[in-house]
């Protein structure tokens, strides 16, 4: 049996048309009926979710029916289930968070003493904890893009950098100074941020 047969079966088991099944990880109707027609393969993440919609392991998913039954015994009790992967990968994220939560609140409680620049700044850290606990996926592209949107607004008040700037000649009629390389920095900083995000929507829409 091929691996698309299988995927197919167990779909047809489980009750669910290519198109729930489709929604329930994140791609197309098309490629499920591409992977049930073996016309292509899922990638791994892909087979580790539809190892867990179907409630069967990775090894019972991918390999055929006679190789399952040759798996030694020790070798199916060693194998780590997908679920505690996964929630380890999530769970790095909300500990993230919540150090973030920490850090931010700290910086509330003195700058509400001291310094005003200060509550600034754990009001952010606070911001970046939220988005860490609350957004599963792209949670850093949020953060990078708020970001940069918040410099964009602050940086003349604070830092007495105009970030558009840098697109006049003018600019640069004194040599560097610091105001440059910082209007610099940001903006090699907004093209990784775009090159990271144009990445990542490309990724998801081959899915």
């Amino acid at each position: 049996m091929s691996l698309g047969e299988r995927i197919a079966g167990l779909r047809i088991r489980s009750r669910m048309s290519q198109g729930e099944l489709a929604e329930k990880i994140n791609v197309s109707r098309q490629s499920i009926s591409k992977w049930e027609t073996d016309a292509s393969v899922p990638e791994l993440e892909r087979l580790i979710q539809l190892s867990q919609v179907f409630g069967v392991t990775l090894d019972e998913l991918v390999k055929d029916d006679t190789q399952q039954e040759n798996l030694p015994k020790e070798k199916e009790a060693a194998q780590v289930p997908v679920q505690a992967k996964k929630s380890a990968v999530i769970g790095t994220q909300k500990v993230i968070g919540f150090i973030f939560l920490a850090a931010g609140l700290l910086c509330v409680i003195l700058g509400w003493i001291f310094n005003a620049g200060l509550l600034a700044v754990g009001f952010y850290v606070l911001f970046c904890g939220a988005v860490c606990l609350l957004v599963s996926k792209s949670a850093d592209l949020v953060i990078g893009w708020v970001t940069v949107l918040l410099f964009m607004i602050l940086a003349p008040y604070f830092t007495g950098v105009w970030i558009f700037a840098v697109f006049r000649p003018a600019f640069y009629a004194r040599g560097f100074s610091i105001q440059i390389v910082l209007a610099l920095a940001f903006w090699a900083f907004v093209a990784l941020l775009a090159a990271a995000t144009i990445y990542r929507i490309c990724k998801k829409g081959k899915r």
